[in-house]
């Protein structure tokens, strides 16, 4: 696993389907359920996100998510 490729297609990710509305509505955490990919055997890697640890701060976001494998 190359952890710099993964960090740029999580954000990805996240830009793509509005982390930080996600933050603003609040109507839930991890209501995002988003397929990263699937291997030849069967398994399949998700992230969820928002985590209730995420947050606005300054001018960032703090990302809290989980995945599942």
């Amino acid at each position: 696993m190359d952890y710099k490729v993964s960090k740029i297609r999580l954000l990805q990710i996240f830009n793509e389907q509005g982390f930080d509305e996600s933050l603003k509505q609040r109507s839930g955490y991890n209501p995002n359920n988003i397929l990263i990919d699937s291997c030849t055997n069967g398994t399949i890697t998700s992230v969820s996100f928002p985590g209730y640890k995420a947050s606005k701060t300054g001018n960032g976001i703090t990302y809290n998510y989980r995945i599942d494998i």
